[in-house]
């Protein structure tokens, strides 16, 4: 890319500041919560995203500042490629109200770097792989809040409540275990078998 393009600094303060101004209370703390650990993220991983021009670069400005050095260092088009790392383990949040605050400023980041930023290059297959990452992270944070919500429901339940579950499941077990047998038994047949056998 011949034209300048804007460092990971002034995209990320951008985006996370428009929305920590949109948000309030938990939600607000939990944007610049994000924002702190996006940083972070990159400058304890850009160094695997980069070429040695960039390493150079980098180099040169922790120098004079070690802190923020990569955001401040290196252009908006690192910080494309380097968003699918940060919603991967061991980067997603634990905490899942705060993983879904994550990813919703990831997919804003997209949007913006890919809309704004690079328009007018052609930058669809890294977009489709952020794309992708995201769908999973969404994916997972919505089974993990099933999750959540089912121990919760059976930590209020009475030991009774429980038992009745517990057998509840056993025999839906023992229901799926008759109409898939194993192949412990009787081999299942092969059509190629079965074809063989009416020509004899």
């Amino acid at each position: 890319m011949d034209e300048r393009l804007p460092k990971i600094d002034e995209v990320i303060s951008t985006v996370c500041g428009e929305a920590a101004g949109l948000s309030t209370g938990i939600k607000r703390r939990r944007t610049l919560q994000v924002e702190r650990d996006l940083r972070a993220f990159i400058e304890a991983e850009n160094d695997r995203y980069l070429t040695d021009d960039e390493r150079t670069l980098v180099a040169g400005e922790r120098e004079f500042e070690p802190i923020g050095a990569a955001c401040r260092a290196l252009e908006a088009e690192v910080l494309f490629v380097a968003l699918t790392g940060f919603i991967t383990a061991p980067y997603l949040a634990p905490d899942l109200l705060q993983r879904r605050v994550q990813l919703d400023l990831v997919d804003a980041l997209v949007g913006y770097v890919a809309d704004e930023v690079l328009r007018g290059y052609d930058s669809s297959c890294i977009r489709m792989d952020l794309r992708s990452a995201l769908f999973r992270a969404r994916h997972e944070l919505k089974r993990d809040r099933r999750e959540q919500s089912w121990a919760r429901a059976v930590a209020r339940m009475t030991p009774r409540e429980r038992e009745g579950i517990e057998s509840m499941e056993r025999q839906m077990a023992d229901l799926a275990a008759r109409r898939h047998p194993t192949s412990a038994g009787q081999p299942k047949s092969n059509d190629n078998d079965q074809e063989l056998d009416s020509h004899d």
